[in-house]
């Protein structure tokens, strides 16, 4: 870890094994390029990036192994492979809808961005946008609703506390280790 924010020491930054980033956007933007040039794995959960920020996660890819995602827990990571069932169902109604702390800057969440996205590459078709519920001490909280005349299906992921991220991110850092460079996301380290 620098001491300094905006400076990262070649001597200091040898001896890291691995980069977790956790950081806003605009952090993010600052130190992607610099830390990949040391060809160590970097994981990264900075939600709120823009396209041309994820540009810098592609360029880093090139040189160490990127993993990037919008939540780094293994049960939304689950719960979006289990979206692929929805195919089977693509004639229902589908709705995202997440809930978190009250100071929660980003509405609606990554989170629920990439479910969205997921879903809508399932079902090909455009749903409506998720919703987002802020308020209290929330962690998060994500349901895919899947609704039709006679059934309702609901996919739903509880955070309890948020060190189910921080486990996650190791996790996923572990088994990034090893990996030659490119990007992936949680499911390559499932």
């Amino acid at each position: 870890c620098p001491r300094r924010k905006e400076d990262i020491s070649a001597e200091l930054a040898a001896q890291v094994d691995l980069w977790i980033d956790f950081s806003l956007p605009e952090s993010f933007e600052k130190f992607i390029p610099k830390i990949a040039k040391y060809n160590k794995p970097i994981v990264s959960g900075t939600t709120g990036i823009t396209e041309q920020q994820k540009l810098l996660l592609t360029q880093a890819a090139k040189t160490c192994p990127v993993l990037w995602s919008s939540n780094m827990s293994l049960g939304i990571a689950v719960l979006t492979e289990a979206m692929e069932a929805f195919k089977k169902i693509k004639h229902f109604d589908f709705q995202i809808e997440e809930l978190h702390h009250i100071r929660k800057k980003d509405a609606p969440s990554g989170t629920a961005n990439t479910l969205q996205q997921k879903l809508k590459s399932v079902i090909e078709k455009e749903i409506p946008a998720p919703l987002a519920i802020r308020g209290g001490g929330i962690f998060g909280i994500h349901k895919v609703w899947a609704m039709s005349e006679q059934e309702v299906i609901t996919l739903e992921h509880h955070a309890l506390n948020r060190r189910v991220f921080a486990e996650g991110a190791i996790f996923a850092g572990l088994k990034l280790s090893g990996k030659p460079a490119g990007l992936y996301g949680m499911k390559d380290v499932l």
